[in-house]
C-alpha cells in the first residue's frame, strides 16, 4: 500500500496530485498512510497544494491530515500554494478557520512568512486577505523584540 518511488512518493501523493478522489478514499480506507513524508518532508496534502488540487486538499484535510503540516524546510502547505502561485487554492487555505492564525503567521527554515512569499511574488489579492487573516503581527513582534534586544544592548553597553 505505502510502496515508494525514487522521491518516496505512496500511491496516495499521485492519487492527490491528479484529483482522484474516489482512489484518495480508496487508499485510505485500505490503510494508505495520510501522512507518508517524501524525500523533502512533504506530505500528500503539501503536494495538492504543490499541483492546485483544492478537492484533493479538501478530502484529505476531511480525512484528518495535519493541516500544519510542514516540509522538511518547514514550509507549509499554505507557504506552497503561494509560492507555486496556486492563487485560488491559497485563497481556499486562508478562507478555512481551523488553524488559520497559525497557518497563516509559520515560517519556514528562511524565515519567511506566507505573506513575505505573497509579497515577492507581488500577488497583492492573496496578501490581502493574509494581513486581513492576521498575518503580518508576528513581523512587528519580531521588528519590537530586535528593537527591545538592541536598547537593552545599548544600555548595558552605557552602564558598564
Amino acid at each position: 500500500m505505502d510502496c515508494l518511488d525514487s522521491r518516496a512518493f505512496t500511491p496516495l501523493f499521485f492519487a492527490a496530485e491528479a484529483g482522484h478522489l474516489e482512489m484518495i478514499h480508496f487508499l485510505l480506507d485500505e490503510g494508505a498512510d495520510l501522512e507518508a513524508k517524501a524525500n523533502d518532508g512533504a506530505t500528500p496534502l503539501i503536494s495538492t497544494a504543490r499541483t492546485d488540487q483544492l478537492a484533493s486538499l479538501e478530502a484529505l484535510r476531511d480525512r484528518g491530515a495535519d493541516m500544519l503540516a510542514t516540509e522538511d524546510d518547514r514550509s507549509s502547505c499554505l507557504y506552497n500554494a503561494i509560492a507555486w502561485t496556486r492563487t485560488e487554492l491559497a485563497k481556499a487555505l486562508i478562507g478555512m478557520e481551523a488553524h488559520r492564525d497559525r497557518l497563516v503567521s509559520m515560517a519556514n527554515n528562511s524565515g519567511n512568512t506566507p505573506l513575505v512569499c505573497a509579497c515577492w511574488l507581488q500577488n497583492v489579492e492573496v496578501a490581502k486577505m493574509l494581513i486581513q487573516a492576521g498575518a503580518g503581527e508576528e513581523i512587528e513582534e519580531a521588528r519590537l523584540l530586535k528593537a527591545n534586544t538592541l536598547l537593552i544592548r545599548s544600555r548595558s553597553a552605557i552602564c558598564t
